[in-house]
């Protein structure tokens, strides 16, 4: 459990390295956004 989330962390930090900052900014909009409508969703 502990080395999967350590090598899960890793390969974020990796990731947000690779990626510019405008691809980061809009995987967490998007994020975001899919979170909001399942939650306006389950609200209705």
């Amino acid at each position: 459990m502990r080395t999967s989330t350590g090598l899960g962390a890793l390969d974020k930090g990796k990731l947000a390295k690779a990626m510019p900052p405008s691809a980061l900014l809009f995987a967490i909009g998007l994020m975001v956004c899919t979170r909001y409508t399942l939650w306006a969703d389950n609200a209705n």
